[in-house]
């Protein structure tokens, strides 16, 4: 993922180039696209470790706990987290074949490349790709959460507090910054594109 200030950074370099110029040189692009794959890298290590995390925590619940209604949580939010996995691993398959691609025709250090590829993670925040991931995660945590405080007496009903409480917390924030991420990447869209404008 990029940061704000790289973001911004990115925005001044195209539009600081020269206006008989549209191209930006080799070595700009290939540290923005190094750049790009250290966040990218950071944000699909982050979501393996959770997911399989809550993966593993939620099949000892399912092992452990026999009422049905926390088992169909649980497996709700087992189902959630490996669709999140899924997204993620197809995400990068996708990112791995357009490179492919570019190295092939000899496009890899293009901004037509760059913008695509920008394209493609504004859009993996945002639209179907995101709101099937809540879709997929929110119902399991919430019936589990809630199936909880209803089954257990305090304190083993703790857990189910806790869970529905972050769930409804996490539902607006996660909302939010994949708003705000896919915000960032359409800044850098539209710089690159008012700076195909500007030379045309």
């Amino acid at each position: 993922m990029s940061s704000d200030n790289s973001t911004n950074e990115l925005c001044s370099l195209w539009q600081a180039q020269p206006q008989a110029s549209f191209a930006m040189s080799r070595e700009q692009l290939r540290a923005r696209w190094k750049r790009l794959n250290r966040d990218l890298r950071i944000r699909n290590g982050t979501a393996w470790f959770v997911c399989l995390t809550e993966i593993a925590f939620f099949v000892w619940i399912l092992m452990l706990v026999p009422q049905p209604f926390i088992r169909i949580g649980s497996g709700l939010v087992i189902f959630g987290m490996a669709f999140l996995t899924g997204q993620v691993a197809l995400e990068q398959r996708n990112r791995r074949d357009s490179r492919k691609r570019a190295e092939a025709s000899g496009d890899t250090h293009s901004l037509d490349f760059l913008r695509a590829e920008l394209e493609r993670q504004r859009d993996f925040h945002r639209s179907v790709w995101f709101w099937s991931r809540m879709a997929a995660l929110v119902p399991g945590l919430l019936v589990f959460g809630i199936g909880a405080i209803v089954l257990f007496p305090w304190p083993a009903s703790l857990c189910g507090w806790a869970v529905t409480a972050v769930t409804i917390f996490i539902v607006p924030v996660a909302i939010w910054a994949n708003r705000k991420r896919a915000a960032l990447y359409q800044k850098q869209i539209d710089a690159l594109d008012a700076l195909r404008k500007s030379t045309q």
